[in-house]
């Protein structure tokens, strides 16, 4: 347990990429906009199809097609989400750098790219993520028999939403093992946003 603890926190340290920012101020110092909670639930299932090929992924806004060390592959998620964005459809973009593997007792992590594609009955939105990706059975298996840990930091592209000016958060989640071809995906960000005001 103590090496997986170390792994996800190197990875969380060594996750560097696209996605960065903060909260805008006004020169006093004080929010230009109010502060509102952003959460998003994923719910999607990722073929077994995909990252068979080398490449990045380059759908959606294009915010995972990004791989600096290489090779990369683009795994794609689709399914449902809820929360801020309200309930709608998902597709969940992640290109896996293999060249950042490394490997700490059982557990093996890569740095990937992330871009979530979210068309919700409130907002559409697109959201960039920097994550780990940590697995214990050695890659290349058919199927997992352990979940693979997907965990990092989020960013929302503003000029996708129509409620927020700017939103970040921690992603949280895990692919579990292989069923009926697929690979079932779990992921939660929770975060602040600044909202449009209106």
């Amino acid at each position: 347990m103590k090496t997986e603890i170390l792994a996800l926190l190197l990875v969380g340290v060594l996750c560097a990429g696209p996605a960065s920012g903060g909260m805008s101020d006004d020169a006093s110092g004080s929010s230009a906009t109010s502060l509102a909670t952003w959460n998003i639930k994923i719910s999607a299932l990722d073929s077994s199809t995909t990252g068979t090929t080398l490449g990045k992924c380059t759908g959606g806004a294009g915010l995972a097609d990004y791989c600096p060390v290489g090779p990369c592959r683009c795994f794609t998620s689709t399914g449902t989400a809820s929360g801020s964005a309200g309930n709608g459809k998902v597709t969940f973009y992640e290109t896996y750098d293999e060249g950042t593997s490394f490997t700490e007792g059982a557990v093996t992590c890569v740095t990937s790219y992330v871009d979530i594609e979210i068309a919700g009955s409130k907002d559409n939105e697109s959201i960039a993520c920097n994550v780990g990706d940590c697995y214990a059975a050695p890659y290349g298996t058919n199927a997992f028999t352990t979940p693979e840990y997907v965990n990092g930091s989020c960013e929302l592209k503003p000029s996708s939403s129509k409620l927020f000016t700017n939103a970040f958060g921690g992603g949280v989640g895990a692919y579990g093992a292989l069923a009926n071809g697929n690979y079932p995906l779990k992921y939660s960000i929770k975060g602040k946003a600044e909202k449009i005001p209106h």
